[in-house]
């Protein structure tokens, strides 16, 4: 089992705003880049064997600068993105709830399979983070790693990792700057394989 820091990015102009941002490419604000210097203080030096980050901008300048002070290589994994919010992607949610009433209701009644206007469902990000994870297991049996992800990416992997529907996501996003502590694969996925044995 490998253990997992989960870090959401530092803060951004857009955080600040209360804007979606998904894909688009928005860098870190001084607030964020504080963060940043602050959480890479709260982690023992040599303590990480990796750093894999969102090739978007404000993580990965999350993930440099945490880097720069531990001494860890930073891998870029573009799995590790936020959720595709398409359409959304720059517009706040009372203008969201006005122009597309449909889709944002969908999202409240079934917020696993909805999807914004060209966007990507929480199943679908949910996929492809499961994916990403197993393979970072395999190639890290028993360290300890750090993730720099985003908002609802990291609150997905904390449902996955925790036997949380998948649903409440939405409710258990973590604030920028941010470290939870997350085992993988799930302990429920463990215990079964090694009864299976």
């Amino acid at each position: 089992m490998t253990k997992f820091l989960l870090v959401r990015h530092g803060q951004t102009d857009w955080n600040q705003l209360g804007r979606y941002q998904g894909h688009v490419d928005t860098p870190l604000n001084d607030t964020g880049r504080s963060q940043a210097r602050i959480l890479a203080s709260q982690v023992p030096k040599d303590s990480i064997a990796a750093i894999y980050s969102s090739d978007l901008i404000r993580a990965l300048e999350t993930a440099k600068i945490i880097a720069s002070k531990l001494n860890a290589r930073v891998f870029i994994d573009h799995r590790l993105r936020e959720i595709r919010l398409g359409e959304w992607e720059g517009m706040y949610i009372d203008d969201i709830v006005n122009k597309y009433p449909q889709d944002w209701s969908w999202r409240q009644i079934d917020p696993v399979n909805a999807r914004s206007p060209r966007g990507e469902s929480l199943g679908e990000l949910a996929d492809r983070l499961n994916e990403f994870m197993d393979e970072v297991v395999e190639l890290n049996p028993g360290d300890q790693v750090m993730l720099v992800s985003h908002g609802l990416a990291s609150a997905t992997l904390l449902c996955l990792a925790n036997g949380i529907p998948l649903g409440e996501a939405y409710q258990n996003i973590p604030d920028n700057g941010k470290i939870i502590e997350i085992y993988w694969p799930p302990l429920s996925l463990s215990s079964n394989s090694a009864k299976s044995n």
